[in-house]
């Protein structure tokens, strides 16, 4: 039980890491291009760069049995 709840609270440490970097990188693109983005936006690309690294990391631990 202990071990699941450990592994949880890492995946949403990543996750807000994530989120947190994701929302820099558009803050500074903002304000080189002129746009803005929605925090749905943010919240978007957030979760789908989640997910890529999530099955990246699923492939290279396959890959290396």
């Amino acid at each position: 039980m202990e071990y699941n709840q450990e592994e949880d609270e890492r995946s949403q440490r990543l996750k807000a890491a994530v989120h947190y970097t994701v929302g820099k990188i558009c803050k500074n693109l903002t304000s080189e291009y002129e746009r803005e983005f929605s925090r749905q936006a943010v919240a978007a690309m957030a979760e789908i760069t989640f997910r890529q690294c999530d099955t990246f990391a699923k492939d290279l631990e396959a890959f290396t049995r």
